[in-house]
């Protein structure tokens, strides 16, 4: 339920902020609605298998450590994609791809731009995110399907 009021807040600030801009790009909201649901459903699932650990024989709910290291990495990688998506914008839709390419900044890490160390960080942010995903329920492996809660 809280989900669904987040999803609707964000549809309308969306909208609201396209219906305001000369020349909105609906790619960056989607990206912006997509991003809002994982971090909600993430966040969701951690704080309901941090729950599921204090109840009796919740030894098995707990994070293991791995999965705290993919979350720190995840969040480490997502917070600097975001930093450079929003803060160095070196790209426009608006013109050509060749138009664009002069809008690129000088080298800021060996041979990668702003735009490129956006590319990459988020591209790991998004990995550590599947890989905390896949080592959530790495306690679960020797427990039985019926034991297991379901939330």
């Amino acid at each position: 339920l809280i989900m669904a009021f987040v999803n609707f807040f964000v549809a309308v600030f969306c909208l609201y902020r396209m219906s305001k801009a000369t020349n909105s790009i609906v790619s960056n909201y989607l990206l912006m609605m997509f991003g809002v649901n994982m971090f909600g459903y993430g966040v969701n699932y951690a704080v309901m298998k941090c729950y599921y650990a204090t109840r009796p024989n919740g030894q098995r709910e707990k994070i293991s450590q791995t999965c705290w290291v993919y979350i720190i990495l995840t969040l480490v990688f997502t917070v600097s994609g975001l930093i450079f998506f929003k803060g160095y914008q070196e790209k426009t839709t608006m013109i050509s791809p060749s138009e664009s390419r002069h809008l690129n900044a000088e080298c800021t890490l060996w041979f990668l731009d702003k735009h490129d160390i956006w590319h990459f960080a988020s591209a790991f942010g998004l990995l550590f995110m599947f890989m905390t995903l896949l080592t959530l329920e790495d306690n679960n492996t020797s427990t039985p399907w019926e034991e297991i809660p379901v939330f």
